[in-house]
């Protein structure tokens, strides 16, 4: 009925309005993409998704990795390919290079070990 649809955009708008989607630009949008997109830029971001892993054990010392000696390296969970979901939250709507930076990435290209990503469930809101 439409005091039910009323009451759902009601909330929707809610929402939208403390994510701040209807706010004027602010100073983080007048930051031009050649900045963005500035090679130290990109190094920071990337940074950031290393520092943001989480170890769950570090059973035997294991760490830090020996490529050798670990022999397969996965990323499991919903967030583990999670910037192409957010790129347009925190930046421009095409990333840097039209490449989603992910955590495999970083790992990929901060050693040889080419990890394997598995998700375990669709989204972060699965039940």
């Amino acid at each position: 009925d439409e005091r039910l649809i009323n009451t759902r955009l009601a909330n929707l708008f809610r929402v939208r309005m403390r994510l701040g989607h209807f706010d004027p630009p602010g100073p983080l949008q007048r930051f031009p993409l050649s900045d963005v997109c500035s090679p130290h830029a990109t190094s920071l971001a990337t940074s950031g998704m290393v520092q943001s892993a989480a170890l769950l054990k570090n059973e035997n010392k294991t760490l830090p990795l020996s490529p050798s000696a670990a022999g397969s390296l996965a990323i499991l969970g919903p967030n583990a390919n999670l910037s192409k979901a957010t790129v347009s939250y925190y930046g421009p709507h095409q990333p840097c290079g039209a490449h989603y930076w992910t955590l495999a990435d970083a790992v990929a290209t901060r050693s040889s070990m080419q990890p394997t990503v598995m998700l375990g469930v669709p989204t972060v809101l699965s039940a």
